[in-house]
C-alpha cells in the first residue's frame, strides 16, 4: 500500500502510517473522542494521544473511521500484544482473520450507508414498519442472498462486484447479525 513503510523491530513487522490519508483519519478519530483515551478517559491536546485500529490495519487496509479508536500511550501498549500475536500464525488462520476482517468493513460501510449513528441496526429494524421482525427481515435477507448464490452458481455474474465470494461474505456477516437481532428480541 502506498504511503505505509514497514519496519521490523525486535525482529516484528510495524508499520508507520505517514500518508495523507492516514493523517486525516488519525485527526477525526481524535476530534470525534474529544482526545480523550476511550479506554481510561485520560484527556487533553497535551497528552501524547495514539490511534489504534480495532480491527488491526494490516488485515482490513482501511484508516475507516468506526474502526478507529483514540488510546493513551499505557493503553495502547496494552492493546499491542493482540496485534503481535497475529503476526505468527497458521496461514489458514490469518486468512480466516483476513475474510473476518473483510467482514467487518462491509459491516461498517453497509451500516454507514444504511444505519444511523446511534444505533447501527436500525435498517434491520425498519422491518417492523412491515409488521416482520427484524429477525424475521433478516432471514429475508439471508433467503435473497441463499437464491443469489444458487443463481451465481449456475453462470456468470453480471454483476462486477458481487461474486460468489463477495455474497458468501455478505451472508456471513448476515449470519452474524441475525444473530444480535435475535438476542435483543429475547432480552
Amino acid at each position: 500500500m502506498g504511503g505505509v513503510k514497514s519496519v521490523v523491530n525486535n525482529g516484528h513487522l510495524y508499520s508507520k502510517f505517514c500518508s495523507k490519508e492516514w493523517h486525516d483519519a488519525r485527526e477525526k478519530a481524535l476530534l470525534r473522542d474529544s482526545y480523550t483515551c476511550q479506554v481510561c478517559g485520560k484527556q487533553g491536546k497535551h497528552l501524547k494521544l495514539h490511534v489504534n485500529h480495532i480491527m488491526p490495519y494490516r488485515i482490513i487496509q482501511s484508516h475507516i473511521l468506526p474502526n478507529l479508536v483514540t488510546l493513551c500511550k499505557e493503553c495502547h501498549g496494552k492493546m499491542d500484544w493482540v496485534v503481535r500475536d497475529l503476526i505468527n500464525l497458521h496461514p489458514m488462520r490469518k486468512r480466516f482473520l483476513e475474510i473476518m476482517g473483510q467482514m467487518w468493513l462491509i459491516n461498517l460501510r453497509k451500516s454507514n450507508d444504511y444505519a444511523t449513528n446511534e444505533d447501527p441496526l436500525s435498517n434491520l429494524k425498519r422491518s417492523i414498519n412491515l409488521g416482520i421482525s427484524p429477525f424475521k427481515g433478516v432471514l429475508l435477507r439471508l433467503e435473497d442472498k441463499f437464491s443469489r448464490l444458487e443463481e451465481l452458481s449456475k453462470k456468470e455474474s453480471m454483476v462486477i462486484d458481487e461474486s460468489i465470494k463477495d455474497t458468501l461474505i455478505d451472508t456471513a456477516v448476515y449470519c452474524l447479525l441475525a444473530v444480535i437481532v435475535l438476542e435483543q428480541e429475547e432480552e
